[in-house]
C-alpha cells in the first residue's frame, strides 16, 4: 500500500506541474506572434538602411570613413552578445555562450551582454565585460538599443574597441532559432559594394544628391542609426527566437509530464489489481 500512496502523490504532483508547462506554452505561442511580426518587420528598415548608404557610397569618398576601413589587427573585438532575460527556454542561451567562447582567446575581446543570463553566465567565466547596460524598467526598445549604439560608436572612434560584432539568434518560422555571429563595424564593404552595384544597374544615369548638412555630420547619423537599427533588429529576432525555444521547451516537456503520467497510471492500477487479488485470496483461505 504505501508504494500506490507513493505513486499518487508523484502523480498529483506530475498534473500541477503539467498545468504550469501547458500554461507556459499557450503564453510562450501568445507572446510568439507579436514578437515574429515585429522581428520579420525590422528586416526592411535595416536592409533600407544598407540601401541608402550604398546609394551614399556612390556618390562621394563615403567609404574613406572609419567605419568602412578594415583593421588589419586583430585585437580590439567587441561581441554584443545577446541572450534571454529569463531561463525555461531550452538550449536558447547555449548556443549563444558557445559562440562567445570560441572567441574566448582573441586579444583584447570585450564583452557587452544584453540580457540577464549572459550577464551572469560571462561574469563567472570572468571575461572581460566592457559594460553592463541594462533596460530602464518600462524603457523603450529605441531608447535602450540608443544607449547601446551611442556606446559603442563612442568607444569604436576612440580606437578602445576597432570591431564590432552582433551575436544573437536568428528568428526562423516554425523552428528553432540559428546562432549567427554578424559584423557591424567596420561594415564590410564586400556587401556595400554589391548592394552599390545593383544601385548602379537599376539606374542608367548617375543621381545627383545634395546633402544638408554636409556628408561629414549626415554620415555619422546613418551610422548611428544604422547600428540603432541593426541591434535593435537582433533584440527583436532574439525574443522572437527566445518565445519559439520556451514554446517548444514547455511542448516537450508537457509531452514527457503526460508520458510520465500514463506510465505511472499503469503501474498504479496494476499494484492495486495485484494488492486486491491479495487480499481476495487471503480472505478465501481464512474460509477454508
Amino acid at each position: 500500500m504505501a508504494d500506490i500512496r507513493g505513486i499518487k502523490l508523484r502523480t498529483e504532483g506530475i498534473k500541477k506541474i503539467l498545468k504550469v508547462t501547458s500554461a507556459m506554452q499557450i503564453v510562450a505561442a501568445t507572446k510568439l506572434k507579436r514578437a515574429e511580426e515585429r522581428a520579420l518587420k525590422s528586416r526592411f528598415y535595416v536592409k533600407a538602411l544598407g540601401e541608402i548608404l550604398a546609394k551614399i557610397s556612390i556618390q562621394d569618398g563615403f567609404l574613406k570613413e572609419k567605419a568602412f576601413s578594415e583593421s588589419a589587427s586583430e585585437s580590439g573585438l567587441c561581441l554584443l552578445a545577446v541572450c534571454s532575460e529569463r531561463g525555461l527556454c531550452g538550449g536558447f542561451n547555449a548556443g549563444i555562450f558557445k559562440k562567445v567562447e570560441e572567441h574566448a582567446a582573441a586579444p583584447g575581446l570585450k564583452i557587452l551582454p544584453v540580457g540577464k543570463k549572459g550577464f551572469i553566465h560571462f561574469k563567472r567565466k570572468k571575461l572581460n565585460l566592457i559594460s553592463d547596460i541594462k533596460p530602464e524598467k518600462d524603457e523603450p526598445l529605441d531608447s535602450f538599443t540608443g544607449r547601446i549604439a551611442s556606446f559603442l560608436l563612442k568607444e569604436f572612434y576612440k580606437g578602445s574597441i576597432r570591431k564590432i560584432s552582433i551575436v544573437y539568434n536568428m528568428f526562423r518560422q516554425h523552428s528553432l532559432g540559428t546562432v549567427v555571429a554578424k559584423q557591424v563595424l567596420p561594415i564590410i564593404q564586400d556587401l556595400l559594394s554589391g548592394r552599390a552595384e545593383e544601385e548602379k544597374n537599376k539606374n542608367t544615369y548617375k543621381a545627383l544628391y545634395l546633402y544638408e548638412p554636409d556628408i561629414e555630420i549626415l554620415s555619422k547619423h546613418i551610422l548611428e542609426e544604422y547600428l540603432e537599427s541593426f541591434i535593435s533588429g537582433a533584440i527583436l529576432e532574439s525574443r522572437a527566437s527566445e518565445e519559439m525555444a520556451r514554446m517548444l521547451a514547455m511542448k516537450y516537456a508537457t509531452d514527457n509530464g503526460n508520458e510520465l503520467l500514463s506510465a505511472l497510471t499503469l503501474q498504479y492500477h496494476k499494484l492495486r489489481q495485484a494488492n486486491i487479488t491479495r487480499e481476495i485470496i487471503e480472505v478465501a483461505g481464512a474460509g477454508i
